[in-house]
């Protein structure tokens, strides 16, 4: 059997994530099955199985995929790292882009959010395993409070 790359290899189980996405955005996580995202994929199961040991691995790898893609830390960071700017323009320059973000992808975030804490109520040991990530939550949202002690609580 030919070797792959590991770019070929990464970008095979991101379409495999995105596909996973795609349906979780059609049904509840918990009707989701192997079969839905091998249909979605358009892959043959041993080519899924080949990328992934089962459906709660993939589901992990989109919610990874999610907190990567949705994490606006640096963009913060660049709104808010020149300390010559006065702090209504930062707090404007914030706002928008927490705009952009809840226009573009909020919708589908909290379908997904509350889907998944419906998973988490039925069946708690399945959820917790999928919703481990590699980028952890504090990475993702800590920043409020990284913003609160540049600023020392005050709105100035």
């Amino acid at each position: 059997m030919p070797k792959v790359s590991e770019e070929y290899f990464v970008n095979k189980k991101r379409q495999i994530a995105d596909a996973a996405y795609r349906v979780c955005l059609r049904k509840p996580v918990m009707m989701v099955t192997m079969l839905d995202v091998i249909e979605e994929t358009r892959l043959s199961q041993g080519g899924i199985y080949r990328f992934y040991k089962n459906l709660d691995e993939i589901l992990s790898a989109m919610i990874s995929n999610l907190r990567v893609e949705y994490n606006i830390i640096d963009r913060l960071e660049e709104a808010t790292g020149d300390s010559s700017r006065n702090f209504s323009t930062i707090v404007h320059d914030v706002c928008n882009i927490l705009g952009e973000v809840m226009v573009t992808h909020l919708k589908d975030i909290q379908k997904i959010n509350f889907d998944l804490g419906v998973l988490a109520m039925n069946e708690p040991e399945r959820a917790a395993k999928i919703i481990e990530s590699e980028v952890p939550l504090s990475e993702m949202f800590g920043y409020v409070t990284d913003l609160r002690s540049m600023t020392q609580g005050r709105g100035n």
